[in-house]
């Protein structure tokens, strides 16, 4: 499987296949342009067959195509590419191009021992995928197994690499064309008014510079959706890539296309794909990726780094001399290079997949990363999973977590998704796939009357988001309902695979869809999804946008952690005036966190609406206690109380009703302590308590810490297990009541001393109408006395009345006010 080239990588291929015979990875930098991703793996495969990973679905499958049309073979065959829910492969293929995710896949089933090689493409890139990848094949090779592992990059600080593998070193030369760079713009990369920017940079490239096609590089795809509207008036054809895309529309972005070409491309440009006849380069300087911000994982827009502007640029020097246009000031001063993912994100995920690969929590800690993810994060990631029962206490897979960890989803999606209700799984598949996408698949902007009508006929009886979208994926047309094609294309392709992997009944034979069930399931799975508006939100002001199709203004919802923008249900074809009421809770299927300056905004979609006493049904919230009161009905006495549960500040239920638990431990300990029972009792409890605290001032050791009077005597209740109101009269006082006597004897006070500290300190005394509380502190041999009951304002008491405090310096404080005594 080898083949003739002049590509500058050829004259490194026999470093790489001697390096091959030795069993130390392989390092190997080559610059853009070099032949590295078209030429190793076929070498490669001559030793046995190889895995090529590479970062993005479009480089898959662009790659596997190429590669197979150099070695004139069919795609499929001996060269092909396996990404998810598309595999192009058999089992005697000898290279395979996968993403990441696929591989560990590959990783944890097995089936990776068949090839001899795993070759990592474009590393620089880090996702926390490649670096669990890599960590995983390194502590196979150390157990003395799995395959050979080779990374390679265009942009690589080799010097650190090569030591923290303690990896062999191999360099190739590039071909790379002059390039000219251009600055316009301000000092920084920025969004503001990037489309008419971006426009009027491509109108400067195409009057100056005849010859080539344009590439612009975007954040993401709600930008290059923008500028291709903005550039509709010029005389160009304008090609999307990212990794959205289908592969016959991508396929279509390679094709000739007539006049000149304008590539709109997210960073899968940057190295991961080369684009034919690129000679002039657009570069808005942003990138869209997350970060550890505000205490949470942010997909926050920033610049992007040196060693990413420099590849942007190489990318017009390819097939000749080329131009470069910055669209900021240059002054800039960027990072170096971008931090890898590991470092920035949530680790949720990651840690499941390692779970799934063999390797438990704890083991993650100590395991030969190249970069170690932040303790922190992998804490977190692990209290969570444990929270959600994917993991155990030692940190391993519980048998929900391994079938989840199966799934080819999110956490979160997988714990929807596991053995759900027969009667909901095909539903539930949908969810998911939709929540998988995390895209509308309604296009905005005004629509022509007949797809408003077909709008109206297939929407016509959502009550919310998630009912629009699913109606959307179930029976939309793209054409005809105003639908975003690529995505409903992608967004089927998930539900089918979903529905297959749960068994889901054939959408014809399923039920109408029973809403109570599905929000029951949603919320017993993921009950954090619960949300509710805020108080506030009733004082925005909801009115329509014409011609914009996007209703109502976001407002703020919460569910008592997290606080998130939720724009109201907006059903498509429908008048204002017909729009759904406003939901009074929902379950809230996609989160987004965006960066905005320093701190984030959370935006929610993909709203499933559901009732407050749904939320309460499923045990939601927190329920405080108004005072509790004894309800004499007879012979029998309960203790009750009104009791209101909310959620987030919203109230779920309110009601009168008995007592029980510790809620019923806490109110006979309230009542006790008023004195509402067992006379005596409440005051007999505090006295002793504070004669606890002085045995603790007083005696050997370190003082340990006093309960309050409430916690004990509910703390007491709970241990005597008590159950019921008529229980208590089965107690007698002493059962109640702290044993000073053992507490004093366990610190070394014994017989006359306790007495002493009894009668020297009382807890209070009164004068006249004022009673005092005394806090006593004896190594400072200082007693403070506070009004604790007066008839009027109260004032200190004269010196004469003092209790005899052992001699103490005894002062009177009041407020702020302070006056000693004696």
């Amino acid at each position: 499987m080898s083949t003739s080239s002049s590509l500058p990588i050829e004259h490194v291929r026999g470093d790489v296949e001697r390096a091959l015979g030795r069993a130390e990875p392989i390092v190997v930098a080559a610059p853009t342009g070099s032949g590295k991703s078209t030429q190793l793996p076929g070498w490669l495969a001559e030793a046995g067959p190889v895995l090529v990973v590479e970062p993005r679905r479009v480089a898959c499958r662009a790659l596997a195509s190429w590669v197979a049309k150099l070695h004139g073979e069919t795609l499929g065959e001996d060269v092909g590419y396996r990404v998810r829910f598309d595999d192009r492969t058999t089992a005697e293929t000898r290279i395979v191009f996968a993403t990441p995710g696929i591989a560990l896949n590959l990783l944890a089933s097995g089936e990776a021992e068949r090839f001899a090689t795993i070759m990592v493409d474009e590393f620089h890139e880090r996702s926390w995928e490649i670096d669990l990848l890599v960590m995983l094949v390194r502590r196979a090779r150390a157990a003395g197994g799995g395959p050979r592992l080779l990374l390679c990059s265009a942009t690589l600080d080799t010097d650190a690499l090569v030591e923290a593998l303690a990896a062999q070193r191999i360099e190739a030369e590039g071909r790379r064309f002059p390039v000219t760079v251009a600055y316009r713009g301000e000092a920084t990369p920025s969004p503001r008014d990037l489309e008419p920017r971006v426009a009027a940079a491509v109108e400067h490239a195409i009057g100056n510079w005849p010859e080539g096609d344009v590439l612009v590089f975007l954040p993401g795809k709600g930008e290059i959706e923008r500028c291709g509207r903005a550039l509709a008036r010029l005389p160009v054809t304008c090609c999307p890539v990212h990794g959205g895309l289908p592969p016959a529309a991508l396929m279509r972005a390679f094709a000739e296309a007539p006049g000149r070409r304008v590539f709109l491309s997210t960073n899968v440009a940057e190295t991961s794909l080369t684009l034919p006849g690129v000679r002039v380069v657009i570069d808005s300087g942003l990138v869209r990726r997350r970060q550890h911000q505000a205490g949470r994982s942010v997909l926050a827009l920033l610049p992007i780094s040196r060693a990413s502007m420099e590849q942007r640029a190489g990318r017009a020097g390819r097939v000749a001399e080329g131009h470069c246009i910055r669209l900021w000031g240059e002054g800039f001063a960027a990072d170096a290079v971008t931090p890898p993912e590991i470092a920035r994100v949530e680790l949720d995920d990651m840690v499941l997949r390692a779970s799934q690969c063999g390797i438990s929590a704890g083991e993650l800690h100590e395991a030969p990363w190249v970069e170690s993810p932040p303790p922190f994060a992998l804490e977190a990631a692990i209290e969570r999973l444990r929270a959600a029962a994917t993991l155990d206490g030692q940190g391993r897979l519980t048998a929900v977590g391994r079938a989840r960890a199966k799934l080819p989803v999110s956490t979160m999606s997988a714990r929807i998704l596991v053995d759900p209700p027969s009667a909901l799984a095909g539903t539930i598949a949908d969810l998911v796939a939709l929540m998988e996408l995390s895209r509308d698949l309604v296009l905005p902007g005004m629509q022509s009357e007949s797809v408003q009508l077909a709008r109206r006929e297939l929407f016509g009886k959502a009550v919310d988001e998630v009912e629009v979208q699913r109606l959307a994926l179930r029976a939309g047309k793209a054409r005809a309902h105003g639908l975003h094609p690529a995505a409903l294309e992608e967004a089927r392709k998930l539900t089918r695979a979903l529905r297959a992997a749960v068994g889901a009944k054939s959408r014809a034979d399923e039920k109408e869809l029973d809403r109570d069930a599905l929000v029951q399931h949603l919320l017993e799975r993921v009950p954090e999804a619960a949300f509710v508006p805020r108080a506030r939100a009733s004082k925005v002001k909801g009115k329509p946008r014409p011609g914009k199709g996007k209703g109502p203004s976001a407002v703020p919802w919460g569910n008592g952690r997290l606080e998130v923008l939720v724009r109201p249900t907006w059903v498509p074809g429908l008048e204002a005036d017909e729009q759904p009421s406003a939901a009074e809770a929902g379950v809230l299927l996609d989160l987004e966190w965006l960066g905005h300056g320093r701190s984030a905004q959370g935006r929610g979609r993909m709203l499933l609406r559901c009732r407050l006493r749904q939320l309460h049904a499923a045990g939601l919230g927190d329920t405080t206690f108004g005072p509790p009161i004894l309800d004499r009905k007879g012979r029998r006495t309960e203790v009750v109380a009104d009791q209101e549960r909310t959620y987030a500040g919203v109230c779920l239920h309110r009601e009168r009703a008995p007592l029980t638990g510790a809620a019923l431990c806490e109110g006979i300990a309230t009542l006790l302590l008023d004195g509402r029972v067992i006379k005596g009792l409440g005051e007999r409890v505090r006295d002793d308590l504070h004669l606890w605290g002085l045995i603790e001032q007083d005696g050997e050791g370190e003082p340990q810490p006093v309960p309050e009077p409430l916690e004990f005597l509910r703390e007491r209740l709970q241990t005597l297990g008590l159950s019921s109101f008529e229980e208590l009269s089965l107690l007698e006082p002493d059962d109640l009541c702290p044993d000073v006597e053992a507490r004093a004897t366990a610190r070394g006070i014994f017989g006359r001393a306790l007495q002493s500290l009894r009668e020297d300190f009382p807890r209070i005394f009164a004068y006249e109408s004022t009673v005092y509380h005394c806090r006593v502190e004896l190594r400072a041999r200082r007693v403070t006395l506070h009004v604790q009951r007066a008839k009027g304002k109260g004032s200190e008491p004269p010196v004469r009345v003092l209790p005899r405090f052992r001699g103490f310096a005894v002062e009177y404080q009041k407020a702020s006010r302070r006056l000693r005594l004696r």
